[in-house]
């Protein structure tokens, strides 16, 4: 399952809360980090975060089974490499 790993600490926090909050997203904390599993697709919504700029764009910690698409001041949108998050 493909997934993106946000560092666990208090800035980021509304990044990742907002992300687990979409149907078929699952968080878990591993290490230092939240990692936030999804089955194709995830998009986080920037404005609904609140973050600022700076926190938004230092937000991504690691990528496993997906790539970026589009990360801008709008929305981090993440898919899946290939069908199950595993490279082709």
């Amino acid at each position: 399952m493909p997934s993106l790993f946000v560092v666990d600490v208090p800035e980021y926090r509304p990044m990742w809360e907002c992300a687990a909050s979409e149907p078929g997203v699952h968080a878990r904390h591993l290490g230092a980090y939240v990692e936030l599993s999804f089955s194709d697709e995830l998009r986080i919504d920037r404005r609904a975060t609140g973050v600022r700029h700076a926190v938004w764009y230092s937000g991504v910690g690691g990528l496993r089974g997906a790539t970026v698409v589009q990360y801008d001041k709008d929305a981090l949108r993440l898919v899946a490499t290939s069908p199950g998050g595993t490279r082709p």
